[in-house]
């Protein structure tokens, strides 16, 4: 087995002003609907554009080093961090796991979120692809309520 990229949801930015990089994105690229999140460590945002789901990523100082290492200059600006693939079965969960281990990926970031029924990993694949493999499996009801609300743009 190797690692899969199969499974691909989500292009996941960092930035260093959320506010300032979406109004950005609003500017340039017309992307108006997005929904916002505000964690301890973290400011986030999702949208839609087609098929594929955006994440931006505003650290804060609690946040893993993996996010700060990829901070663009510009104070609107963002820079691509990971891909994100997610995982339909508790089985695909496991098995990825077991598979970066068994390849001696590290990983950087690995927990669970929501009473478990999120659960990710950050899969360093940065020298091979330039970026983080993000690996998300959801259950329970946030297999279909995490991510329901994100607005679509044109």
């Amino acid at each position: 087995m190797s690692l899969s990229l199969a499974s691909f949801f989500q292009l996941g930015y960092v930035c260093r002003d959320l506010q300032k990089a979406a109004a950005r994105l609003n500017q340039r690229y017309g992307i108006r609907n997005m929904r916002f999140r505000e964690y301890p460590m973290m400011a986030q945002s999702h949208f839609y554009v087609g098929d594929v789901l955006y994440e931006l990523i505003e650290p804060r100082n609690e946040a893993p080093q993996i996010y700060f290492d990829f901070l663009p200059d510009n104070e609107d600006g963002i820079r691509l961090q990971h891909h994100g693939h997610i995982l339909k079965s508790e089985a695909a969960w496991l098995e990825i796991n077991a598979e970066i281990d068994r390849l001696g990926i590290a990983t950087n970031l690995r927990g669970e979120i929501l009473d478990g029924q999120l659960k990710y990993i950050y899969a360093d694949t940065v020298a091979d692809l330039g970026y983080y493999t993000e690996y998300v499996y959801l259950s329970g009801e946030q297999k279909t309520a995490y991510y329901a609300d994100v607005p679509f743009n044109p």
